[in-house]
């Protein structure tokens, strides 16, 4: 009498592919949330939106990055002000200030100028770059200067003083040129 071997019964094919389909699901969800995290984190995305009855100033910050603004459909917004990029670090220029500069001057905003600040660089040279594309500052906002980590400072500030005495240098010399304490964006 031979002993009769059964083999296991094979699971069919839908089950296998459900399973591999639920997987795939799941870990793309996973992927998608771990992305909201990153993004949430960098401070790229935001879930609370202010509220115009807490917030009643608003206003706008331009770079090139946003590429030609209409002027005249930006100041119908429910913005009061608007602050315009003219440079970043000892030597770029915003490709846009000029004429971002110009046909914002036309609508009835309060238009600024703002640096984006270099932690790498001189403080002083970074003023003399910003003071030499702004030029006559009358009848605008107070300058700003935006201080955003970037880079390897994202993970480990190294040498805050020296960024600390740099950022010193910069402001000083702005207040220096304009009289008024450049304001300080930052996140």
């Amino acid at each position: 009498y031979e002993e009769e071997q059964q083999e296991p019964p094979k699971k069919p094919k839908k089950r296998r592919l459900r399973k591999l389909l639920t997987f795939v699901a799941v870990f793309c969800v996973i992927v998608i949330l771990l992305n909201i995290a990153f993004l949430y984190y960098r401070g790229q995305i935001w879930f609370n939106e202010p509220r115009k009855r807490d917030y009643p100033v608003r206003g706008a910050v331009i770079t090139q990055d946003l590429g030609k603004i209409d002027w005249r459909i930006m100041s119908q917004q429910t913005i009061s002000f608007a602050y315009i990029r003219a440079t970043k670090g000892t030597t770029y220029a915003d490709t846009e200030f000029k004429r971002n500069l110009k046909n914002s001057s036309k609508q009835d905003l309060l238009v600024g100028c703002w640096h984006e600040f270099d932690f790498r660089t001189d403080g002083e040279k970074q003023a003399e770059n910003f003071i030499s594309q702004c030029g006559d500052m009358d009848g605008m906002l107070r300058p700003m200067v935006k201080v955003t980590k970037y880079g390897i400072y994202n993970l480990k500030m190294k040498n805050a003083d020296k960024v600390r005495e740099n950022l010193r240098a910069f402001l000083d010399r702005v207040e220096e040129e304009y009289g008024r304490r450049p304001v300080i964006m930052c996140d």
